[in-house]
């Protein structure tokens, strides 16, 4: 059954379609969605009439959509369905249809290397990956904050929210609470390994906290220097001599490590969301219900064992209002009725459970549940 439609359109360059298409193939594939789950759409005739209206849906909409596209366009846009100008380096958003040109778009380059990024603006549209782009670096100062700070314009200029502990924490905050707040939000850890990174009690304890969560780790390993074994699990990125510049790298390796940010950041949304899944449905299986199937936004539909149903929607990191908001929205679209918004609470700062409980309490839409509760709440249900 298919539960996102992506559609492309405007694009008379086969080539260039096919390949971008593909890409957004491959992060489906990373992201843990079932081929099936998803249609890949590069034609508009008869779209309308076999479209589902509850189903989420986005288009990609290069310079010249035809006549027919055009209609596809207007009536989505009237159902409110995220557009997405898609502009090659060499076009300007100007220059597309008058329907296209008030709506943000993005630019693809003419380096197909560079591509990920783009198409994963299009799956966070629908919420195939989440939106928030959050990201932790862990370094040594004495070693390697030159290059920590390097990382952390770069990367904030691609649209993550970086976390670097000289730029992120204000004055009076907390410092322990706030780091480890930040690296539970987090979908990849850049971790800058240099020759005493493990002496360090704070980044040993970094490092040991995001694998215990499940977030994938990108290890920059310093030019001459010998990763310990414990770091094996993490992915790699060894530096050359010649990679680097006055204590700076160099522009092609900057690009080259972003690239691999973003796709392991696909690969670790899938892994996290994967594992409070499974939390989830140890918690359910306990209390003699069962797991029953999938829907939009990674939602998941329960049967207790007296018969009755529930939805579940499981999300990593730190849940805000937003969400909220969001799921009961979907909820809404799709008929399902009390959903229960699931999230993992370890790391998350007191005050900020403490919001969520009032949250709780205040929006009668969406009933939030910690993953380590799941049996204890869903038991109350049947009770009930």
């Amino acid at each position: 059954m298919s539960l996102y439609d992506l559609l492309f359109f405007g694009c008379r360059n086969r080539a260039t379609l096919d390949a971008f298409v593909g890409v957004i193939g491959d992060l489906i594939a990373e992201s843990g969605v079932k081929k099936n789950e998803v249609r890949l759409l590069k034609s508009s005739s008869g779209y309308l009439k076999m479209r589902n209206p509850r189903t989420p849906t986005v288009v990609a909409c290069f310079s010249d959509p035809s006549a027919n596209e055009i209609a596809v366009i207007t009536s989505l846009l009237a159902a409110r369905v995220p557009i997405i100008p898609i502009a090659r380096e060499t076009e300007r958003f100007e220059d597309f249809p008058a329907l296209l040109q008030p709506l943000n778009g993005a630019v693809l380059p003419d380096d197909r290397n560079r591509w990920t990024s783009t198409a994963i603006a299009v799956l966070e549209s629908i919420g195939l990956l989440r939106a928030q782009r959050r990201l932790f670096i862990s370094y040594r100062r004495t070693e390697s904050q030159a290059v920590a700070v390097q990382l952390h314009d770069a990367l904030s200029a691609r649209g993550f929210h970086v976390f670097l502990d000289t730029h992120s924490i204000r004055p009076g905050k907390l410092f322990q609470d706030n780091l480890w707040h930040s690296l539970c939000d987090s979908d990849v850890m850049v971790m800058l390994d240099t020759a005493t990174y493990f002496r360090s009690k704070w980044t040993r304890e970094e490092f040991g906290r995001a694998q215990s969560m499940g977030i994938n780790i990108l290890r920059i390993v310093w030019p001459g220097h010998t990763p310990e074994r414990t770091s094996e699990l993490s992915e790699q990125f060894a530096l050359n001599q010649s990679d680097s510049q006055s204590d700076l790298l160099r522009s092609q390796v900057l690009e080259e490590i972003i690239e691999k940010v973003e796709w392991l950041r696909a690969r670790g949304v899938a892994a996290r969301h994967n594992e409070i899944t499974g939390k989830l449905k140890t918690g359910v299986e306990a209390i003699g219900g069962e797991i029953t199937g999938s829907g939009a936004y990674r939602s998941v539909s329960i049967r207790l064992k007296d018969g009755g149903a529930a939805w579940a929607y499981p999300v990593i990191g730190v849940p805000t209002a937003k969400l909220m908001h969001n799921i009961a929205r979907w909820s809404r679209i799709a008929k399902q009725s009390g959903p229960y918004f699931v999230y993992d609470h370890t790391g998350i700062s007191a005050s900020w459970l403490e919001h969520i409980d009032w949250l709780d309490e205040s929006i009668s839409e969406v009933d939030c549940m910690r993953v380590s509760d799941t049996a204890a709440v869903l038991s109350r249900r049947l009770v009930s």
